[in-house]
């Protein structure tokens, strides 16, 4: 029985450690791979580059967690794959 839930609670985190890598892995623009040309007023520039550089930050945190929750999900799995080995008759 400790198997099955095991393997459920690995399977939910793995699905949510996908979600997260899948929604906030950052996109070429996000990562300052960027050959836009700005015409703003410098403070605007400023501003804007701050935003950028938070949203990067968030983005980045919100990745990895997505894949520490993969991982562990999949140590969930493989735990509960080698508990249902040891306990077979």
């Amino acid at each position: 029985m400790i198997t099955y839930i095991l393997n459920i609670i690995g399977i939910v985190l793995d699905i949510i450690g996908a979600t997260l890598i899948f929604k906030y892995t950052l996109t070429p623009s996000l990562q300052g791979h960027t050959t836009s040309i700005f015409l703003y007023h410098d403070e605007e520039l400023l501003t804007r580059t701050n935003k950028e550089r938070e949203d990067t930050s968030q983005y980045k945190k919100r990745s990895n967690a997505g894949y520490i929750l993969l991982l562990v999900g999949f140590f969930f799995q493989l735990g509960s794959n080698i508990i249902g080995l040891i306990n077979q008759p």
